[in-house]
């Protein structure tokens, strides 16, 4: 897998796999080597993640995700699978939360500590606290969980 799959169309799993392998394997510096310009909206739309508004940030956030080229929508996407795992932890929904931050958690690794003056290592660990009191499935501690600190995104 060392050259992007464009000599057919293929569909978007597999370019995320090809594209997060990439990530892992060379690096985030070596495929992004200018910092991206912020969207005008992604301050907003950490803002929204930070207030809880998870559903705001999904919708703000997939407008961002949609016109981002390669490796750059895999880090929105990681910030939408948050904003939906958190919604599912809201809603007690320990399966899919389980699902959505796990997903996050992989997508956001890449971009650890910080990417676009985003420090990514701390919500990073505040998401893996929140998988971990997952795994115990039906008997996971929702007022723990609910105890737990805000996630919460910075801009540096």
């Amino acid at each position: 897998m060392n050259q992007e799959p464009t000599d057919t169309p293929v569909s978007r799993p597999v370019q995320d796999a090809f594209w997060l392998a990439r990530l892992e394997s060379e690096g985030v510096n070596a495929l992004i080597t200018t910092t991206p310009a912020l969207p005008p909206a992604f301050p907003q739309c950490l803002q929204q993640l930070n207030d809880g508004l998870y559903f705001e940030a999904h919708e703000s956030l997939e407008s961002i995700w949609l016109e981002a080229p390669y490796p750059m929508k895999l880090f929105y996407y990681a910030l939408i699978k948050t904003a939906v795992g958190l919604l599912q932890i809201e809603r007690h929904n320990a399966n899919a939360a389980t699902t959505q931050l796990t997903a996050a958690l992989h997508h956001l690794a890449p971009f650890t500590p910080t990417f676009m003056a985003v420090q990514i290592d701390s919500p990073h660990l505040q998401l893996k606290d929140r998988v971990d009191l997952l795994q115990d499935g039906e008997d996971v501690s929702w007022e723990i969980m609910e105890a737990l600190p805000k996630v919460s995104f910075q801009m540096l």
